[in-house]
């Protein structure tokens, strides 16, 4: 319960803090929008005990419709030397600027100026997507680190490849990402 009070207001204080810049992407200008975005992070993880050197691919694709409202599904995929060892696929509906619960955390999208942001808290941790928008509103581009919560060590999140155990995420760097809007 402490945590989720916590997380709540993690969320409120850096949707404070986000800058608003004229002339940039508005809801009106989203709606209709298709957005698919993929980063591809190189990982050290702990999970049952052990440590080892691994891949996450993390896929979401958002759909955007009037005043914000979106439907967006994700899947966390494990890639273990190699090849795929388990997905995890997620489901999250509401309107961009309200947080709410997602799993053991809370989530919520926010606007602000060319970026769409998904803050979203874990059980220990979180993650951060800044998809950048461009000016014509028909491309994008992604940056999405995980993020550890101080004073609670390192990022811990539901396992992609055991159902029911948690990973320990000790280091993760973004490799590579992808982007692209339809209409």
């Amino acid at each position: 319960m402490i945590m989720r009070l916590a997380a709540r207001g993690v969320i409120a204080a850096v949707m404070a803090v986000l800058p608003c810049i004229a002339g940039a992407a508005t809801l009106d200008s989203l709606q209709g929008a298709v957005i698919e975005a993929t980063s591809l992070y190189n990982t050290h993880a702990r999970l049952d005990g052990r440590e080892f050197d691994s891949q996450v691919r993390w896929s979401v694709r958002m759909s955007v419709a009037a005043a914000g409202a979106f439907n967006a599904s994700f899947v966390r995929t494990a890639i273990y030397q190699g090849r795929e060892v388990g997905s995890l696929n997620r489901s999250l509906a509401g309107t961009i600027g309200t947080p709410q619960q997602a799993g053991k955390g809370h989530a919520v999208w926010v606007l602000a100026g060319d970026k769409l942001i998904l803050l979203r808290t874990f059980g220990t941790g979180g993650f951060k997507a800044e998809i950048t928008l461009s000016p014509d509103g028909k491309s994008c581009s992604m940056r999405a680190p995980l993020a550890r919560e101080v004073g609670a060590g390192n990022t811990r999140m539901q396992s992609a490849s055991r159902p029911g155990s948690q990973v320990e995420v000790l280091s993760a760097t973004q490799a590579s990402s992808t982007c692209k809007v339809s209409r």
